[in-house]
């Protein structure tokens, strides 16, 4: 922005030549020449405090000398007339007699005409020719000298009001002051940068004139998209700062500024720039209330980042649920199992991002308080001959009404394990052992998955013979009853290998192991024979039981049947053991 000051002449003199005299305390200036000699005689020089009023290095925009002639004349060049200023040092010494001897003269202004006349009053001269240089600073002098020279006639000289008269001599002086440019080169820009490694801002400075140098800088960062900033100000001619590493640990974007000072203090526009930090994730925020009214848990979360996460919850110090690691961005996990009422649980959540790092833990600690259905009655039968154990579930009224009930099941070692869901009123278990107590236990649930479990009761049932049934039907078993034979066989994972040098093969034990069950029986039905073929021969898991208290989850790998002459079939079944969970 332009400025615009008033600089007022605070000394001035004038000199005659013809004797080396000096005036510097009269109130007028005498400026002109030696009509008999035809030769400068008066000259005078005017002390205007330039520096100390205009910044050093200002660009000049308008200058004028502004005097007040206090005499008017006419005067006759035969050749010209010159204005000139003089090399006038500030150390000048304004009591000296004699004349200067640091003035040197140098013509700033020529009078073209034969003639030139100028009436009393004030009279103004362009000076911005001669503000320039020593703004610039390519002048040391601070004040200026103004003459009439090579005059062949004059009738008179030029009168000036001086500083000591009511009209002093003024400078109108227009200038701008002339910043440092806006930094350039600024790194980092628009890359990536790890969190563990020192981060080096970067700018260069560019000159303004011979000698401009950086005098200061200020730097600001932000690692919440402006809304905040960290602010680092020194006063030094370093281009560069250095964030140390892990100064932040988070992986977030880093917006940047700079600007720079030059040695009068007058400061750039600010250079701004961004980069990406890769560090860990945000630590998530689980959005759960802390008290759960139900014992269906959906876990929700607010994350920045997310690629895949894992969540644990636990029950004290015991781990109830463990998911690992899960790809997706979703911010919502349902787990399967429900909680009991009245307890807390722990939930562990942490994130992980495009970079591959993991976020903390996010830990939150909920406690169930759902209201509860009355808690239910059940009764246990069993059946002998099927080996079978049948439970009966009643309902009974409460603040929450009963929707339907789930079934437990254990043995004496075992913990329960969900066997059946979604039960209106009997469940029948055609799983057990032969002769095996088993623990049962029901649940009663409510329509929002409220629930309120039963008393413990056990029972023993008892199977007649052997059973087969399909695994996706088991109350359509069929039990065998006659001339049983057993024989089981185990497929061992031996390799046998030889080498050059060694008498004897060396044995590689696997891992594995198979178990075959070759099974045969006597059946007198032709109807029997039927159900049992389609039973064998379908593509799915069977249940083998029997009185000797077997239970064997198999697939069938080979069927003999032999038909003799008394209308009876002579039965013979493969059926090799595979792994089969019955926990809904």
């Amino acid at each position: 922005m332009a400025k615009t000051v008033t600089i007022t002449a605070t000394k001035d003199a004038y000199v005659d030549t013809s004797n080396n005299r000096w005036y510097g305390t009269e109130s007028i200036l005498k400026i002109g020449a030696d009509i008999d000699r035809h030769a400068f005689q008066y000259g005078c020089i005017i002390y205007f405090p330039v520096l100390e009023n205009i910044p050093l290095h200002a660009k000049i925009i308008n200058a004028t000398l502004n005097i007040n002639i206090s005499t008017a004349k006419y005067y006759y060049a035969n050749r010209y007339m010159e204005i000139r200023y003089g090399n006038m040092r500030n150390n000048i010494h304004w009591e000296e007699s004699n004349i200067p001897s640091n003035i040197q003269e140098e013509s700033i202004k020529t009078g073209g005409t034969s003639e030139w006349i100028h009436e009393k009053g004030n009279y103004s001269l362009d000076m911005k020719k001669v503000l320039t240089p020593i703004v610039e600073g390519k002048e040391t002098n601070n004040s200026f000298c103004f003459a009439r020279g090579n005059m062949d006639d004059a009738r008179d000289y030029i009168y000036i009001k001086s500083v000591q008269s009511d009209s002093k001599p003024y400078l109108n002086v227009t200038y701008e002051e002339v910043p440092p440019t806006k930094p350039s080169n600024v790194k980092p820009n628009d890359e990536n940068k790890r969190s563990n490694e020192k981060v080096i801002f970067s700018w260069s400075y560019t000159p303004q004139y011979e000698g401009d140098t950086q005098y200061k800088y200020e730097l600001q960062y932000s690692i919440d998209n402006g809304q905040n900033w960290r602010k680092v100000s020194k006063t030094t001619s370093s281009t560069s700062y250095t964030l140390p590493a892990n100064t932040f640990i988070y992986d977030t974007d880093i917006i940047w500024k700079v600007r720079v000072y030059n040695k009068q203090l007058l400061m750039s526009q600010w250079a701004e720039s961004r980069f990406h930090l890769i560090g860990k994730p945000h630590t998530p925020v689980i959005t759960n209330s802390t008290t759960l009214n139900t014992p269906k848990l959906s876990i929700t979360w607010s994350s920045k980042g997310q690629v895949s996460y894992k969540i644990k919850i636990l029950d004290g110090t015991k781990t109830l649920l463990d998911t690992k690691e899960i790809v997706g961005t979703q911010k919502f996990y349902r787990v399967s199992r429900t909680l009991e009422n009245n307890k807390k649980y722990t939930i562990r959540l942490a994130i992980k991002n495009k970079y591959g790092n993991w976020s903390s833990e996010a830990t939150k600690t909920i406690t169930t308080n759902y209201p509860e259905p009355e808690k239910p009655e059940l009764i246990i039968n069993s059946n002998n001959v099927m080996g079978t154990i049948t439970i009966k579930c009643i309902k009974k009224d409460g603040v929450l009404p009963t929707h339907h009930f789930q079934v437990f099941r254990k043995d004496d070692q075992e913990q329960y394990i969900k066997i059946a869901d979604n039960i209106k009123s009997t469940y029948t278990d055609y799983t057990v052992k032969s002769g095996k107590t088993y623990y049962y236990k029901i649940r009663a649930i409510a329509e929002e998955g409220q629930y309120k479990d039963s008393t413990e009761a056990s029972k023993a049932a008892f199977v007649k013979g052997s059973q087969i049934a399909l695994t996706s039907d088991y109350s359509n078993g069929i039990n065998l009853r006659y001339n049983r034979t057993l024989q089981v066989k185990y497929q061992l994972n031996r390799q046998t290998t030889n080498f050059d040098g060694r008498e004897k093969p060396v044995v590689e034990y696997g891992e594995h192991l198979s178990k075959y069950f070759s099974i045969g029986f006597l059946i007198r039905d032709n109807e029997d024979i039927q159900k049992i073929e389609e039973i064998l021969t379908a593509n799915e898991t069977i249940l083998y039981r029997d009185d000797r208290g077997r239970k064997i989850y198999g697939t069938i790998t080979q069927i003999d049947i032999d038909d003799d002459r008394r209308l009876k079939y002579n039965l013979t079944f493969i059926l090799q053991e595979v792994d089969f969970s019955e926990v809904l």
